[in-house]
Protein backbone atom coordinates (compact mmCIF):
# COMPACT_ATOMS: atom_id res chain seq x y z
CA UNK A 1 0.00 0.00 0.00
CA UNK A 2 2.80 2.18 0.81
CA UNK A 3 4.51 1.74 -2.64
CA UNK A 4 1.66 2.30 -4.33
CA UNK A 5 0.77 5.88 -2.68
CA UNK A 6 4.38 6.75 -3.30
CA UNK A 7 3.64 5.55 -6.96
CA UNK A 8 0.73 7.93 -7.13
CA UNK A 9 2.23 10.85 -4.99
CA UNK A 10 5.41 11.06 -7.92
CA UNK A 11 3.43 11.63 -10.36
CA UNK A 12 1.00 13.73 -8.57
CA UNK A 13 3.64 16.47 -7.25
CA UNK A 14 4.35 16.36 -11.43
CA UNK A 15 0.58 17.59 -11.85
CA UNK A 16 0.66 19.97 -8.98
CA UNK A 17 4.57 21.54 -10.87
CA UNK A 18 2.72 21.44 -14.17
CA UNK A 19 -0.52 23.23 -12.82
CA UNK A 20 1.57 25.65 -11.03
CA UNK A 21 3.64 26.40 -14.10
CA UNK A 22 0.50 27.00 -16.13
CA UNK A 23 -0.82 29.31 -13.49
CA UNK A 24 2.08 31.40 -13.83
CA UNK A 25 1.70 31.18 -17.74
CA UNK A 26 -2.05 31.96 -17.40
CA UNK A 27 -0.75 35.26 -14.93
CA UNK A 28 2.00 36.36 -17.41
CA UNK A 29 -0.58 36.07 -20.13
CA UNK A 30 -3.38 37.85 -18.74
CA UNK A 31 -1.00 40.60 -17.75
CA UNK A 32 0.44 41.05 -21.32
CA UNK A 33 -3.43 41.11 -22.70
CA UNK A 34 -3.66 43.88 -20.26
CA UNK A 35 -1.01 45.57 -21.17
CA UNK A 36 -2.18 45.31 -24.71
CA UNK A 37 -5.37 46.54 -24.06
CA UNK A 38 -4.33 49.73 -22.85
CA UNK A 39 -2.11 50.08 -26.12
CA UNK A 40 -4.78 49.66 -27.72
CA UNK A 41 -7.00 52.33 -26.15
CA UNK A 42 -3.97 54.59 -26.90
CA UNK A 43 -4.12 53.69 -30.32
CA UNK A 44 -7.47 54.39 -31.29
CA UNK A 45 -7.15 57.56 -28.81
CA UNK A 46 -4.98 58.67 -31.18
CA UNK A 47 -6.60 57.82 -34.33
CA UNK A 48 -9.64 59.45 -33.35
CA UNK A 49 -7.19 62.48 -33.15
CA UNK A 50 -5.98 62.08 -36.03
CA UNK A 51 -9.09 61.43 -38.02
CA UNK A 52 -10.49 64.61 -36.44
CA UNK A 53 -7.25 66.71 -37.32
CA UNK A 54 -7.62 65.20 -41.09
CA UNK A 55 -11.35 66.22 -41.28
CA UNK A 56 -10.00 69.73 -40.37
CA UNK A 57 -7.57 69.82 -42.81
CA UNK A 58 -10.30 68.99 -45.38
CA UNK A 59 -12.70 71.59 -44.36
CA UNK A 60 -9.85 73.89 -44.60
CA UNK A 61 -8.47 72.61 -47.96
CA UNK A 62 -11.85 73.11 -49.71
CA UNK A 63 -12.74 76.14 -48.46
CA UNK A 64 -9.25 77.60 -49.69
CA UNK A 65 -10.03 75.70 -53.27
CA UNK A 66 -13.43 77.66 -53.16
CA UNK A 67 -11.67 81.15 -52.73
CA UNK A 68 -8.58 79.93 -55.22
CA UNK A 69 -11.49 79.36 -57.82
CA UNK A 70 -13.15 83.04 -57.07
CA UNK A 71 -9.98 85.11 -57.09
CA UNK A 72 -9.13 83.01 -60.66
CA UNK A 73 -12.60 84.34 -62.10
CA UNK A 74 -11.78 86.94 -60.61
CA UNK A 75 -8.22 87.81 -62.34
CA UNK A 76 -9.76 86.07 -65.70
CA UNK A 77 -12.50 88.60 -65.86
CA UNK A 78 -10.05 91.78 -64.85
CA UNK A 79 -8.12 90.37 -68.19
CA UNK A 80 -11.01 90.23 -70.27
CA UNK A 81 -11.96 93.61 -69.15
CA UNK A 82 -8.74 94.97 -69.85
CA UNK A 83 -8.13 93.08 -73.41
CA UNK A 84 -11.94 94.67 -74.02
CA UNK A 85 -10.24 98.13 -72.85
CA UNK A 86 -6.76 97.57 -75.52
CA UNK A 87 -8.92 96.66 -78.10
CA UNK A 88 -10.51 99.93 -78.29
CA UNK A 89 -7.71 101.95 -77.08
CA UNK A 90 -6.20 100.75 -80.36
CA UNK A 91 -8.87 101.30 -82.78
CA UNK A 92 -9.30 104.71 -82.37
Amino acid sequence: MAALAEDIRGPLGQVTDAYAGIGRQLQEHSEQLAQTAVEVSRTRLGVDSVEERVGKLEKTSATTLKLLWGVLILLVAVAAALVVVLVKLAAR
